[in-house]
Parts: C-alpha cells; structure tokens; sequence
C-alpha cells in the first residue's frame, strides 16, 4: 500500500509543471496576466459584499418584524446597497471575461507559433525519428491552448477558493463542523478524477503512434497525391478497414476506463450528495433545537447550496489544472528536445577568393544514429566551381546519404567537408547553405504563386526583380508554360486554395529548377532532378547545363545514361565506398562496374 501510494505521489509530481506553466504565460501576457488576477479579485470581493449585503437585508427585515416596526428608511437603504454590489459583480464579471479572452489569445497564439519554430528549427535528423514524430503529434494534439486553460483554471479554483473563504466565516458561525464535513465527503471525488486523470493519459501516450498510424491512413482516402492509386487499385476499402480497426481499438480502451472513471465518481458523488444533506438536516435538528436563529437559517439556505457547489468548483478546477497541465507536459517535451551542438558565430565566415573553389570531401564517413554498419566510407571526391560532376550507383548504394552531407542536413562521423580552404565546421548551417542549392527527388510543391515558388531560392532578398525570376525560369524551361497560366507569374500554383492551378510532375519539377537556379549559391545538387522531365527537355537542360549555371558548380546525382555523359567527371558509388572515378570516356573503356551498368546505352548509341 505504501509503495501504491509513494508511486502515485511520483507520477503526481512528474506531471506537473505549474510553475513552469506560470512563467511561461508570464513572459507572453504578464500584464494581462495581472489584470486577469485583479479582476477575479474584484468580483470575488463584489460578490462576497453582495451575498453579505443580502444577509444584512435579511436581517433588518427580520428584526423589523418581530419588532413590530417599519424602519422603511434601513430598509431602502440596505436593498439600493445590494443592488448596487450585485450590479457591479456582474459588471465586474463581464469585464473580467473580456481580459481572460485577450489574455487567452495571446497565449494561444504564441504557443502555435513557438511549437512551429521549434519544429523548423530542429535538427533534419529528427524528421527521420519515429519517436519525435510521436513528441511533435503530441504536442500539436495538446491544443495551444492548454496553459492558457491551465491558468484560466488556476485562476478559477482560486476565485471559488476565495468565495469560499469569504462565506466561510457565516457558515463556521452557524456550526464549525459543517466545512469540515463537507471537505471530506468530497476528497473522494478529487481523487477520483485524478487517477483517472493519470490513468487516460498513459493510455494517450500509449496510442500516439496508432493515432499517426490511423491519421496516415486518413491522409491517403483524403489526399490529392494519392487519390489516383486509391481508386484505380480499389484500395479505399483496405485503408478504411485498417483505420476503422485502430480507431476501433483506441476507442474501446478510452470508453473502457471512461466506464471505471464514470462508476466511481457516481459512488464519490453520492457520498458528497449525503454530505450535503446530511450538513442540511444537522442545522435542521439545530432550529429544532433553538440553537440557531431564523435568519441563521434563512442565510445557511440560501448560502449552503453556493458552498457546495463552490466546493466542487474547488475539486473541479484542481482537477481541470491537474488534467491540462499534462497536456502541457506534452509541449514542453517537444521544446526540450535539443539537437546536435551548433556552432555560434560572431561574425559572418565568407570564403574571400574570387578565384573558382571547390567542395571537397576529405575521407568522410558517416553512419546513421543507431545504425551498426556505416552508410558512408572513407569518400574522397571534389566538386569544382564550373564544373559538372556526376554520382552515379544502385538503388542503397548511399547517394541520397551523400547529399544530406553535402547540404549540412548531417555532420561526418569521421572526415572533413571543405568549401575552398575552409572546413564546413566553421560555418553555421545557414552561413554554409547560401553556398549551396538543390533540387531534391522529392523536391518541396508550394502552394504559393509561381513568382514566390521560385524567388523562395533567395528569400533573404527584401525584393524580387521580375525579370531574374524570369530568367531563371527561361534557364530551367519553365518560362512558356507559366506565360500560358492564367495569372502567369502570379498564378497560384496547386489546388489546395481557391483559384489555384495545378500542372504535370514535370512542369512542377520545371518550376524546383528554376527555385535553383535563382539561388545565388556556387554550387547546385541535382538528385534525379529531370526525372519527371520528357526526353526532348531533359537533353536541352543538360546540353545548356554549363551556360544556364553562370559559373557555379553542379553535383548530378542520376541512373541515366544520356544525363551522365554530359559530366566533365564522374564518381561511382557502391556500398558506401568511391569504387571509380573518371571522364565518361575513362569510364566506359576500362570496362568496369561503371560500364556494365550502362552497358545496353552504350551499345545502342554506338
């Protein structure tokens, strides 16, 4: 039993961050944070001098009576003044609503916000972790609202606190044991709620990865990407099933509880409700009794039922704070996630020669967390400004790996990336990937205009000429068809938005091309970035390769053939290792593994 109890008190205590909570709403909304205090303040005290100013009404009626004389002047008097402070507790009230929303926006909005940028700002490792996926769902399922509500409630069970407090005197005057009775018969219900509280809340954490799994099967019968494959291939029964089955099973597992929840706060709310009347029926024996007065009656009737329920607002409300403030857990495990240590520069790390610099691997390794086998091993190459060079291997041979090193998406496990001179390591992310463009296989389709798609490649500039965007689409063969949309520069790209419009893979592949070429980086990574391209566009791309780059250097990553040729070098990959190097013609004649893999091209172009 203590080891129950002790262990109880341990969960208690992790999933509470209340003064985490208070200074974090502190440092978005203090002022009206004070303002909202204040104002709870102001109608608790209003709402204790309205109660007390009626029970002096009750009072002076009362005396007046069995008197026999009509003082109608102390009468007036006491009922313009309960008038008076019950107008003002409601204005009080309202004004008091109005402060909580402000304060609840401001909130809100802030956490919506930072739970975005922490997201972006994260390392690109994280995105390929089951377990921060789990965190981010949790966090962005929380509600942005939670320490919002936490606090709302905080402040609630504190104004029903102090109204509690301020009747209490009145009710200890009738009978010191009436509170005290009243309390215990509703601890059980706190505790209860609690429990459960913790309970719902394993069994949350428990379900997040069947809540992606069930939300992915939902984005595949709902989205535009997939709807083709699910009504060709008739899969929307399959999906449906499989996400009906997990919804099925999350559900029976919450209703489960909920059931056990539900039984026993009807037990502890029949014991409260006994409490209650059994308080009624003492003071009743107590009238009966003589020992308590009329008008000690008539305030305990009107006033015993508002303690009771401020009594349970109270049981409530620590409830509510209870249950929320695990939410909010859920959100700071998200901002305490912290990447690999970035390097803080003072001043901007540029490279000063005017001269062409190359990017050079210097026997770099790297092997995924978690990961036995390294991906990578001892790569050696150089990526020269001015010139194409190609990647070339199987499927797994570790191309994309190589890219994410190239890009500082991930640091070398051994080894040294240098631009020029200088090693990578002495740039921050952002100062080293100005140097550096791509196009991606899954490259990114924006739902913006096309004029945004493309100046994206350089969005630390303040203004985006026209006519450079052009030109980077003219270079990318994406001019033509975006002078035929209807909006041309300015059309907006997708159907996902209202007069939006959509167009092939290849003219989207067109368009991430472009967003390249705009960039003022030296160097551009092209992995498979034609593939979606018809044959008579990809040939006129490579073949204006070298003139549409303006000097830069470009890292071709493909399995074609008629792409490849176009390089001035070439690398194979294999296994994570550089197992040839050379000119295309090198490459051919030494009759290697280069060769065997585009053995059938050859024979046909020769």
């Amino acid at each position: 039993m203590v080891l129950w109890i002790s262990k109880r008190i341990s969960v208690f205590k992790s999933n509470l961050t209340i003064s985490r909570t208070l200074r974090l709403v502190w440092s978005i909304a203090g002022k009206w944070s004070v303002l909202v205090i204040c104002m709870i303040v102001v109608e608790t005290l209003l709402f204790f001098g309205s109660i007390y100013a009626l029970k002096m009404l009750i009072d002076t009626v009362s005396e007046t009576v069995n008197k026999g004389q009509v003082w109608e002047g102390e009468v007036l008097g006491t009922l313009v003044w309960a008038g008076v402070l019950t107008i003002a507790y409601h204005v009080a009230k309202a004004f008091s609503v109005y402060v909580t929303e402000i304060q609840s926006t401001k909130v809100s909005e802030h956490i919506y916000v930072k739970i975005h940028q922490k997201a972006a700002a994260l390392d690109y490792s994280f995105y390929e972790s089951p377990e921060y996926f789990d965190i981010l769902q949790r966090a962005k399922k929380s509600g942005y609202d939670r320490p919002h509500t936490v606090i709302v409630a905080l402040f609630e069970t504190f104004k029903q606190a102090l109204g509690l407090l301020s009747i209490a005197s009145v009710i200890f005057s009738i009978d010191a044991l009436l509170l005290p009775l009243l309390v215990i018969c509703m601890l059980p219900t706190l505790f209860i709620r609690i429990y459960y509280s913790d309970k719902l809340n394993l069994l949350r954490l428990r379900h997040t990865a069947f809540e992606r799994q069930s939300g992915y099967f939902g984005s595949l019968l709902t989205s535009e990407s997939s709807a083709k494959e699910i009504r060709l291939f008739g899969l929307a029964d399959y999906f449906m099933y499989r996400l009906v089955e997990i919804r099925k099973a999350m559900v029976g597992e919450r209703l489960a509880i909920s059931y056990q929840r539900t039984i026993r706060e009807v037990m502890a709310t029949v014991l409260a409700t006994f409490g209650f009347f059994a308080c009624i029926a003492y003071v009743v024996w107590g009238s009966i009794q003589g020992g308590v007065t009329i008008g000690d009656i008539a305030i305990f009737l009107v006033i015993f039922p508002q303690v009771f329920n401020m009594m349970q607002g109270v049981t409530a409300g620590i409830t509510v704070v209870y249950h929320n403030n695990i939410f909010v857990k859920s959100i700071f495990d998200l901002f305490d996630l912290k990447g690999t240590e970035k390097k803080r520069c003072e001043t901007e790390v540029t490279i000063e020669s005017e001269a062409p610099i190359s990017l050079e691997l210097d026997n770099v390794s790297f092997t995924y967390p978690h990961a036995a086998k390294p991906t990578l091993s001892r790569i050696n190459l150089s990526f020269p400004e001015g010139k194409v060079v190609a990647i070339v291997g199987l499927n797994g041979a570790g191309k994309s790996t190589l890219i994410k090193l190239i890009c500082k998406l991930y640091e070398p496990t051994e080894g040294d990336i240098r631009l020029g001179d200088v090693s990578i390591k002495s740039f921050t992310d952002r100062q080293y990937q100005r140097y550096i463009s791509a196009v991606f296989q899954d490259f990114c389709r924006y739902n913006v205009s096309v004029l945004e798609n493309i100046s994206l490649g350089d969005i630390s500039k303040s203004t985006h000429e026209l006519n450079k965007v052009k030109s980077a689409a003219q270079r990318a063969g994406a001019h033509e068809f975006i002078e035929n949309l209807s909006e041309g520069y300015d059309t907006i790209m997708g159907r996902i938005f209202e007069n939006g419009n959509e167009v092939s893979i290849g003219q989207w592949q067109k368009i991430a091309i472009a967003r390249a070429l705009y960039s003022p980086s030296k160097f551009l990574v092209l992995d498979e970035a034609t593939s979606a391209l018809d044959a008579k566009s990809e040939q006129k791309f490579f073949e204006e390769l070298k003139e549409n780059l303006n000097g830069r250097g470009a890292l071709v990553i493909s399995h074609r053939h008629s792409t490849v040729r176009h390089a001035d070098y070439i690398y194979l990959l294999s296994d994570g290792k550089i197992t040839e190097s050379g000119t295309y013609e090198q490459l051919q004649f030494a009759g290697g593994e280069f060769a065997s893999l585009f053995k059938k091209e050859f024979m046909q172009e020769f």
